[in-house]
């Protein structure tokens, strides 16, 4: 592909010309290549002796030409070939079990909590379903440290929908350029993007995460010297992931997923490409047949699903389309979409983050106390003021905005049954 007429065309002469024969379609490793080649392979099924749908695509390479001029042979192609399933079409199932499966399949790779898995499989309906949507929840995958599942959650999400843009540190530029493009970002590592070192450089950036909730917001840009006025629409799926939290007005348009370092009796299976691309392939091919049933868009447009009380007025937003998802459902989806969310937005989630923000404390004072001269008997207020003072730490704005006080250390430091201590400092006794 393309053929003879050019991409998304296709008439029943060629499909007679293929009469018998084994087809073998290469399409262009886009949207437009990937769309065509679908409607092809379902022209020719059923005249063609076999069908067969292979990907050449990789860094570099988009199509058949880039694949030769790279060096594909012969008979790398009839190995690629060979190792390609025959086609076959994808009839639309039902969303309850599509969710269901989902959900199973990202908790094989991640240990999740039933919560989490339910609002990962949500999102990831939501992405096939984004045209039906006037916001999109982003999902912020957070931890107190290192090694606790983040990157893998995002590896095993974005192996589920297409156009995925897994990206560290990007300029503003290059993000509202590819989100323009209709790219679905997964951002990872966050927090060197926003540590408080960076802060006045990436101001753009979170003022396009920010306007990337709601359909139809633009970043506006001159081009060629100020010659020409241009819009790029920054609306569209988002999963950010990093330690600790991004900014308020960020983590405010979507719902967290806070994960910890799973134990030794929380087995999960290793994920390995080769083995689970193909099972996340057929999904999203199962996804798109869902999406692309008659009325299924427009049923999600005229949706008004009941929202929980328990969610603020920004959450409620995030949530409309998750739930409308899980309405159309059915089933035990509507209750159980409802349940997650409360739990991963209310007062569940709260404790989540501060087990989370204890952690990094006690990180952090192991950074502070080799700073003090003397750290033996260090009051609480030396403590918050150097904590505060050390670059890249949340605590200038760790409670909604709040700079961390005596009582917030208290609070953290209580879960370690660590508890202050009331000393007379004598004249030039207190630590610096």
């Amino acid at each position: 592909t393309p053929g003879p007429d050019g991409a998304g065309k296709w008439n029943s002469p060629f499909t007679e010309a293929l009469r018998d024969a084994h087809v073998v379609i290469c399409p262009d490793a886009d949207e437009p290549g990937r769309k065509h080649g679908e409607l092809v392979a379902r022209s020719v099924h059923g005249t063609a002796a076999s069908v067969r749908v292979v990907s050449l695509g990789r860094p570099g390479v988009k199509d058949a030409a880039d694949w030769i001029a790279a060096g594909g042979t012969r008979a790398a192609l009839l190995e690629i070939i060979g190792e390609a399933p025959e086609w076959t079409p994808v009839s639309a199932p039902p969303l309850a079990d599509l969710l269901d499966e989902l959900a199973r399949h990202v908790r094989r790779y991640v240990v999740l909590s039933a919560e989490q898995a339910t609002l990962c499989a949500l999102w990831v309906v939501h992405v096939f379903a984004i045209a039906a949507a006037d916001v999109t929840p982003y999902l912020i995958v957070t931890s107190p440290q290192r090694r606790c599942g983040k990157s893998r959650l995002l590896e095993v999400l974005r192996a589920l929908v297409l156009q995925a843009w897994y990206v560290v540190r990007p300029s503003e530029a290059v993000l509202f350029r590819k989100l323009a493009g209709g790219a679905k970002l997964f951002l990872d590592e966050y927090d060197t993007i926003f540590s408080t070192a960076a802060k006045d450089s990436t101001e753009g950036i979170r003022a396009t995460l920010n306007a990337g909730f709601e359909r139809g917001a633009v970043v506006s840009r001159c081009e060629d010297h100020g010659k020409e006025l241009l819009d790029f629409e920054v609306f569209g799926p988002k999963v950010l992931a990093g330690i600790g939290d991004p900014p308020d007005t960020v983590r405010d348009r979507g719902f967290t997923i806070s994960l910890r370092r799973a134990r030794r009796s929380e087995t999960r299976e290793r994920f390995r490409r080769r083995k689970a691309g193909p099972v996340a392939e057929e999904l999203r091919r199962r996804l798109e047949a869902w999406a692309e049933t008659p009325g299924t868009i427009a049923a999600l447009k005229r949706a008004e699903p009941a929202l929980p009380d328990a969610l603020n007025d920004r959450a409620q937003d995030a949530a409309e389309p998750l739930l409308a998802l899980a309405d159309l459902a059915g089933g035990e989806w509507p209750t159980r979409a409802r349940t997650a969310l409360v739990a991963l937005a209310g007062e569940a989630e709260e404790d989540e983050v501060e087990d989370a923000s204890g952690v990094a404390l006690l990180r952090d004072l192991v950074t502070v106390f080799g700073r003090l001269q003397s750290p033996k008997g260090a009051s609480s207020e030396v403590l918050i003021r150097e904590l505060r003072a050390t670059e890249g730490t949340p605590w200038e704005k760790w409670n909604r905005g709040e700079a961390l006080d005596s009582n917030g250390l208290a609070r953290l430091l209580r879960t370690f049954r660590v508890h202050p201590k009331k000393k007379r400092l004598r004249t030039g006794d207190e630590p610096r």
